[in-house]
């Protein structure tokens, strides 16, 4: 019995424009009625899921972050953090680029210089 559908978004889901086939939200309805939960697994910030799915919002789950963090119905299920010494380490890094600009991500927002 199928219990889970998972699907990455770009390049797999969405059209090349980047946006989600007219039919998604009335096919994840229905995956619902029949007690089989969508999931959409990205790269993207969690924010832009919720906003991107906002019509079956509270019958998905959502991974975002490339895994990060994993969320239902507006609830963190599940996140993982990167140690403080790690990020400082990496934004020196990037800082090192040039046109490169360091973006920090929280499950609420996102930060750049």
């Amino acid at each position: 019995m199928i219990k889970l559908i998972a699907s990455d978004l770009d390049g797999t889901l969405l059209d090349p424009a980047g946006n989600l086939p007219a039919e998604t939200y009335s096919a994840i309805e229905k995956l619902y009625r029949k007690g089989i939960t969508f999931c959409a697994a990205s790269g993207r910030q969690l924010t832009a899921l919720e906003k991107m799915f906002a019509p079956v919002a509270d019958k998905i789950l959502l991974i975002a972050e490339n895994g990060a963090l994993i969320a239902r119905a507006g609830k963190i299920l599940y996140s993982e953090t990167v140690p403080p010494e790690a990020a400082v380490r990496t934004l020196r890094a990037v800082r090192e680029f040039c046109n490169a600009y360091p973006l920090l991500c929280t499950p609420s927002r996102a930060y750049y210089e």
